[in-house]
């Protein structure tokens, strides 16, 4: 038999309209990137620009205070005098002190006497013609006849104190000194920066061999003879050539006040870095892109072709639901069950318990042998009841702990007191087990929001496990210590102990940590469980110390509250008495003496 596929209706329509996503998100993608690159590019175009510019305006303060130092040596009296034998020794001072290879005056005749001694003209005498006109010159680097490298001259107007032009005064000087000003420029990682003229003459870079040089591989490149061209007709601006088979960058400003430019130049590729790797993040978002897109198509394929395996699972997830919760209805039904059980339970309890202290009283009034035993059965019946009713009790506080029902009745109370009544209350059943009972504390009064019965029903618990765990002879102390933001109570006892693989579930319901069938250990598992309970109710926490054989110790850890207006409550002394005598009697029902 030949099976057809059942045609899952708008797969193709949805896959269309996904390919067509693509499509518009990689033209817009495209379009994105070229408009980014294109900002980006100016932006690093125009920043390394205004780097050259900035730079260039540096270099203008630099070569006026070099004009300014001059200056004031022209300033001097001496050189005002046109005295060469005042001039020469304040000359050769000067020399010195601010490193100039040597200063020459220059009279109105045009005769010049230089330091040192030996005499020789200026190939650039244009610089003293314009001091001579009272112009201040700074001439380019060129070769003095003496051959020794490059130097450059500074020529200032002499003036005396009339002001009037009296000769000019030329400092010659090392080349350095415009090298040493570009020497920390930079462009990108390995680029640097060098002083050209307008013919294209290198006149400072950090390589003093290209100085001066005719540089006939580079001014003979076109595209580099086109970036000196560009330079005649504009202050600033950038240039692309190429140089020994590398493209480089290169950005140019004009120096003011004179005809040079100050270019900075670099490798393209370094320049530009940014771009490369927007290019870089570009093309992976569009392979993440793509390789999303395509993931999702096949997401989509494999949803509609999963989609009634899916509604099955749905349907299966909603019948599940569907018994969860008559489960839970059922369990709640079972829990007000087992609640109003065990309310029922406790009336004929009370009744029997009520008739037994009625009989007791009756036997009492007689005496006799006959009588004698017949009130040692009916103690014994009554303590059987009180253990029927503190397992009931027990049960119905767990059945309202786990429908939400059980309160805290919370009062403003002095818990140390309420631990030392309790603790004083039960002398007589550890007198009569044999065992010693101590009690301490810090202090006589702290007053917290608490519930006086749910308290004595915490220590009565704990006191009553450590009586019933504590061998005769042994020992049981009770502490309550103050420590301002919060009160400890802690009980402990020479007993047993507990094993260290079962005191992790001593707090869990129905556990006992002895399974033994002696009388003085029974008990139904749930009291440390309503102890945490009630404890947590405060919201305090109870920790359980212990090692086998040498003890145990419940430690409980009560935060410091109180209720504001509500006033403190005090209890009648004997209504609280009596009270607290038939709640000991409850609580200390499972324990037999000999």
């Amino acid at each position: 038999m030949r099976l057809k596929s059942k045609h899952i209706p708008g797969i193709d329509f949805l896959a269309m309209i996904f390919i067509s996503i693509l499509i518009i998100f990689g033209a817009f993608g495209i379009i994105s990137y070229q408009n980014t690159s294109i900002v980006l590019k100016n932006s690093i175009v125009d920043s390394n620009i205004c780097m050259a510019a900035d730079n260039s305006n540096l270099l203008k303060q630099h070569l006026k205070e070099l004009k300014t130092i001059i200056e004031g040596v022209s300033f001097r009296t001496e050189i005002q005098s046109m005295d060469w034998s005042s001039q020469k020794p304040v000359l050769l001072e000067e020399a010195e002190r601010l490193n100039v290879m040597r200063f020459q005056i220059t009279d109105l005749a045009g005769y010049s006497q230089s330091t040192p001694e030996a005499q020789f003209d200026l190939p650039d005498l244009e610089g003293v013609h314009s001091a001579l006109k009272g112009e201040a010159y700074i001439s380019e680097p060129f070769q003095e006849s003496a051959g020794k490298g490059a130097i450059m001259a500074c020529s200032v107007p002499i003036k005396n104190k009339k002001k009037d032009i009296v000769g000019a005064l030329t400092a010659s000087l090392d080349s350095h000194f415009l090298i040493d000003s570009i020497s920390n420029l930079q462009m990108g990682e390995t680029g640097f920066g060098f002083i050209i003229d307008k013919d294209g003459r290198i006149i400072a870079c950090p390589d003093r061999e290209k100085i001066l040089d005719k540089q006939s591989d580079i001014n003979e490149n076109p595209e580099f003879g086109d970036f000196i061209h560009e330079m005649g007709s504009r202050e600033k601006g950038y240039a692309l050539y190429n140089y020994a088979g590398k493209d480089y960058f290169t950005t140019y400003s004009k120096i003011a006040d004179t005809e040079w430019f100050l270019a900075l130049t670099a490798p393209e590729q370094e320049v530009f870095q940014k771009l490369d790797i927007l290019k870089k993040k570009f093309f992976s978002l569009i392979l993440i892109t793509i390789t999303f897109c395509i993931f999702c198509c096949l997401l989509l394929a494999g949803y509609l072709f999963k989609r009634k395996t899916v509604q099955d699972l749905e349907l299966r997830v909603e019948e599940d639901k569907r018994l969860l919760k008559e489960s839970s209805e059922l369990e709640k039904l079972r829990t007000q069950f087992f609640a109003n059980i065990t309310h029922e339970l406790r009336t004929p309890l009370n009744v029997i318990l009520a008739s037994i202290q009625l009989c007791k009283l009756y036997f009492e009034k007689e005496k006799g042998t006959h009588n004698v035993n017949m009130s040692k059965h009916l103690k014994t019946m009554k303590q059987n009841c009180y253990r029927l009713m503190r397992l009931v009790n027990n049960l119905i506080d767990t059945t309202k702990i786990d429908v939400g029902f059980l309160e805290k009745h919370a009062g403003n109370n002095n818990i140390i007191k309420i631990v030392e009544d309790i603790t004083m209350s039960i002398q007589e059943f550890t007198q009569n087990k044999g065992i010693n009972l101590f009690f301490e504390k810090n202090s006589e009064e702290k007053i917290i929001a608490c519930d006086v019965d749910k308290i004595e029903r915490i220590m009565l618990n704990l006191i009553s496990n450590a009586i019933k765990f504590t061998d005769q002879g042994g020992s049981i102390y009770v502490k309550v210590e103050d420590r301002g933001e919060n009160v400890v109570i802690s009980v402990k006892d020479t007993g047993i102990g507990i094993p260290r693989d079962k005191q992790a579930a001593i707090f869990e319901r129905f556990v006992q940590v002895e399974q033994t069938l002696t009388k003085n250990k029974d008990g139904s598992g749930i009291g440390l469980a309503m102890v945490k309970s009630f404890v947590e109710m405060h919201g305090g926490t109870i920790t359980a110390v212990s090692e086998y054989g040498k003890g145990s110790e419940f430690i409980i850890d009560l935060p410091v509250t109180t209720i504001e207006n509500k006033r403190d409550e005090f209890y009648l002394e004997e209504v609280e008495t009596q009270r607290r005598i038939e709640r000991i009697n409850i609580e200390f029902s499972d324990i037999y003496y000999s």
